[in-house]
């Protein structure tokens, strides 16, 4: 992807700190969102390894503050981590297939996305996003990464499983049936 995507993704934290603004979190946490906007767009304008370095820095101390105010705002840590987990997951797929021809790659813009989406919908309602949600950003990222056929083959595995709980099966099935539907839809919007 162009550079351009990048300093646009990170636009994210700037729109997570005035959300976090406009309802009423502390100021520590608008700020420290608005120096993790301006950190991400210079690494990008200013390719020092030290800029990177702080950058990487300050979002690890970012994670902190956030899931703190989270805590202390009621949100249990049983649906933080899983959304904590499932968002750094894209940042570690980010480092793994990022090359030196293509650094911005579909997994860095899908994590600012992801970012961006999860924390407005935590500071706003008070829950992270649906666990669908995040596997459609998956699927997407994978079918970009790897436009092959072998994802109709990983679906169709997912969804005969039966060794899990009748419960858990019946759960699953219906994120991956609405999964499905979206990647049919998204499929179909794309061919024309």
């Amino acid at each position: 992807f162009p550079l351009w995507t990048a300093l646009v993704s990170s636009h994210a934290f700037l729109a997570i700190a005035v959300s976090a603004r406009l309802h009423g979190y502390p100021l520590y946490i608008c700020i420290g969102q608005f120096l993790q906007y301006l950190l991400s767009e210079a690494v990008w304008l200013l390719p020092v390894r030290l800029v990177v370095y702080v950058d990487r820095s300050f979002a690890c101390i970012n994670v902190c503050m956030l899931l703190s105010v989270y805590i202390q705002e009621g949100i249990s840590l049983q649906l933080l981590l899983p959304a904590l987990l499932c968002t750094l997951g894209f940042k570690i797929l980010d480092a793994i297939y990022s090359d030196s021809n293509e650094k911005v790659t579909c997994w860095y813009l899908a994590w600012h996305l992801n970012l961006g989406v999860n924390n407005m919908m935590l500071i706003i309602s008070g829950a992270p996003m649906p666990l669908f949600c995040f596997v459609f950003q998956y699927l997407c990222c994978v079918r970009l990464q790897f436009p092959r056929t072998w994802l109709k083959v990983l679906l169709s595995l997912c969804l005969r499983r039966k060794s899990t709980p009748p419960r858990l099966s019946s759960w699953v099935s219906n994120e991956m049936g609405t999964v499905k539907r979206l990647w049919h839809e998204l499929s179909q919007a794309l061919k024309t």
